[in-house]
């Protein structure tokens, strides 16, 4: 009908319909309009109905009948083929999300007053839902002013979210408050008045806070003096633009002011914040914790305490084993190696130097124990040289063959039936002493002439050293062996060069050596020094009635005596007292009588 296309049906049977649906929201005075006509066979009467819900329809009016005595025009608008329905009165479809109109056929008549056939259509057009647009929404008015079902929406809002619980009659304080659409600055006044009354006044005001902006905040409030504990009030908020004086209201009808004011806190007597003033417990609690002490901090505690705070040094809240037994040493706890011998229980097991075994561990005593290791040499027992036994030494263990490095030696004692004992001279530690294993000048043992002690050459240095007798910075060493095999000792002289250290002398306080060249050494216990060079190489060293002797095989070949009684400074010049010829004759140890007119010498030829 004037319109390029319509719809059209056939086949209509009585309750047959053509539905449409829109919204109505921002209008209200709804109107509808539709065209319709039909062929000859198709239906006449037709009803205008409506619904909310697409489901139950309400009619409108009363049946209206069609005509088709002026044809359609798809250019031709015929308006004697529209129906018109003013559904003004009707407020229920102003303003809804969507509305449902029908047009339903409401008999069996067709257009002609015939029946209607199965081939005969019914055709639609134009058809419309018109109405008057609604004004904005006004704010606080209570009304749906724009017709969408909704009362004051958009406008600003605003609400308490602060608890009025602490409120009692010496209340003052702070409560908060969200806000929403608040499109200015605004200022919040909170009014305290009778219960379930929305009237106040500025006499009612209990706090304000000014130039608001976002969409939270908080406002400090004072009970006025006079306010009944144990009573309800009314707690308004209202808040207001500043610019377009639009307002907001929160009623909070019932608000309880208490009898007493309230005081949150802890009310539990063993807890670590107890406050007997407290009425109202919130939930803090605190107790006591436990404090493990681990003074030397070696992840073992002596001990454990329960305590509020940290009961001071040493203490932390980190759980720990309470197995500690020394809790000022860190070496010393559950988790360290047992270290034998300190006589401490490292491990705390109760035992002290378990797996331990000790006792005598010196090979020179009688009871020397090799499996020992705590060493208590306290519990040696010892031997002492026999009156008209001998001494030598032997160099070496019989393992390996002999060599110029430093070699461990030994010095047994010997009777008229054979070995009676061995004392191992140190080969390591403070006293140790080696020889050149090799040498066959070395290792000549000497009485000294106070008769108190054994007189043995040697040298400060490792087992092994290579060529020992010659090798730099090695100190010449005695070692001393009084009457017992536990005596031994050793002095240690600053004489550091030289051959072979082949013999020593003493006179039970000082010590001279024999060297295979450099002469004769004074070894201490005074400042070591060379005393004399007349003859290089020399072989025993000795002192004979109050002088100092030393034989030689280099040179004129004899007995030498060194200066006048026992020299200690250098410089000295030896002199031969006995010589014993030409090759083969070979000089070693000798031994004069008193008078000196008779010397025993031990010759190697």
């Amino acid at each position: 009908n004037g319109s390029a296309t319509s719809l059209s049906g056939n086949n209509w049977a009585v309750g047959d319909y053509y539905q449409f649906q829109t919204s109505t929201y921002g209008f209200s005075s709804v109107y509808v309009s539709v065209d319709q006509t039909g062929s000859n066979t198709g239906p006449r009467d037709f009803q205008l109905s409506y619904s909310l819900d697409g489901t139950n329809f309400t009619n409108v009016g009363s049946v209206y009948a069609l005509s088709n005595t002026n044809a359609w025009s798809n250019t031709v608008y015929k308006p004697e083929h529209t129906r018109s329905f003013d559904l003004s009165s009707i407020s229920g479809i102003a303003g809804q999300p969507m509305v449902y109109f029908r047009v339903t056929n409401s008999s069996t008549v067709s257009i002609v007053n015939a029946i209607v056939g199965t081939g005969g259509t019914s055709r639609v057009d134009n058809f419309s839902v018109s109405g008057t647009l609604c004004p904005a929404e006004v704010c606080n008015d209570g009304i749906d002013n724009n017709c969408n079902g909704q009362i004051d929406e958009g406008c600003p809002t605003i609400s308490l979210t602060g608890g009025t619980a602490d409120f009692c009659p010496s209340f003052s304080g702070s409560l908060t408050f969200t806000s929403t659409n608040f499109t200015q600055p605004y200022n919040v006044v909170a009014y305290l008045t009778t219960a379930n009354s929305t009237s106040y006044s500025a006499a009612n005001i209990i706090g304000t806070a000014n130039g608001v902006t976002g969409s939270s905040g908080s406002i400090s409030v004072t009970l006025p003096a006079g306010t009944t504990g144990a009573s309800n009030y009314a707690l308004i908020l209202v808040g207001t633009e500043t610019v377009t004086n639009i307002t907001a209201t929160n009623n909070n009808l019932n608000t309880n002011v208490n009898a007493i004011c309230a005081v949150y806190g802890c009310m539990d007597n063993t807890a670590c914040n107890y406050n007997p003033l407290v009425n109202v417990s919130n939930g803090s609690c605190t107790y006591a914790t436990a404090w493990y002490l681990n003074a030397d901090g070696d992840g073992y505690a002596a001990s454990s305490t329960m305590a509020c705070a940290n009961p001071g040094a040493g203490y932390s809240a980190i759980v720990l084993p309470t197995t500690d037994c020394n809790d000022n040493n860190a070496a010393i706890n559950p988790g360290a190696i047992e270290n034998l011998c300190n006589g401490i229980d490292d491990n705390c097991n109760s035992l002290v130097d378990e797996g331990s075994v000790s006792g005598c561990f010196d090979p020179n005593a009688n009871n020397y124990n090799a499996a020992v290791t705590c060493p208590n040499n306290a519990t040696c027992t010892y031997n002492n040289f026999t009156a008209g036994n001998i001494v030598v030494t032997r160099f070496g263990t019989g393992a390996a063959a002999l060599s110029s490095a430093g070699t461990a030696f030994f010095l047994e004692e010997y009777n008229t039936s054979g070995l009676v004992g061995t004392i191992t001279v140190p080969a390591s530690g403070a006293n140790k002493l080696v020889v050149a294993g090799s040498s066959t000048s070395e290792g000549f043992l000497s009485r000294s002439s106070d008769f108190s002690k054994l007189s043995i050459p040697g040298y400060d240095a490792t087992l092994g050293l290579a060529n020992v007798a010659t090798a730099a910075n090695i100190a010449r060493s005695v070692g001393t062996l009084g009457i017992g095999y536990n005596s031994f000792n050793k002095i240690t002289s600053t004489l550091t060069t030289g051959s072979n250290l082949r013999s020593v002398a003493s006179d039970g306080n000082n010590y001279w050596g024999g060297n295979a060249s450099g002469g004769i050494s004074y070894l201490g216990t005074g400042t070591s020094t060379a005393v004399s060079s007349t003859v290089s190489n020399t072989r025993v060293v000795g002192i004979q009635n109050g002088s100092l002797y030393f034989s030689t095989g280099s040179g004129t070949t004899g007995i030498y005596k060194v200066g006048s009684g026992l020299p200690t400074t250098s410089g000295q010049v030896s002199n031969i007292v006995i010589n014993t010829g030409v090759a083969p004759a070979s000089p070693y140890g000798f031994q004069f009588n008193s008078a000196e007119t008779i010397c025993y010498i031990a010759d190697s030829r």
